[in-house]
């Protein structure tokens, strides 16, 4: 945990997967709500370490909702419905270079 917001700290991206990837390579979002629109590309985070983990750790089914809101304070809301567990994942630190930022 430390090592992960350390690497937040010094300004890298994280990448949460529930599979162990050799090759990140970009795959096409199923989120027309994203404030950068439905795009084709990895998405990581500079800013929410919990986040990460979440994406890691969720193993969806086929019949599956997650994400996340904003609540009344301003912190993000993580939810998942349907067909989900939990289980091991990888958290991926990546440098920022040949990322485009994308607010949320």
């Amino acid at each position: 945990m430390n090592k992960l917001k350390r690497a937040l700290e010094l300004g890298y991206l994280l990448h949460g997967s529930p599979h162990l990837i050799t090759r990140l390579e970009p795959r096409q979002a199923r989120d027309e709500k994203r404030t950068g629109g439905n795009q084709c590309g990895i998405y990581a985070t500079r800013t929410h370490l919990v986040l990460a983990i979440w994406s890691a750790i969720l193993h969806k089914g086929e019949n599956c909702r997650t994400g996340w809101n904003w609540d009344d304070f301003g912190e993000k809301v993580l939810y998942a419905k349907g067909d989900v567990s939990l289980g091991n994942g990888y958290v991926y630190i990546l440098p920022p270079d040949s990322f485009q930022t994308v607010e949320d």
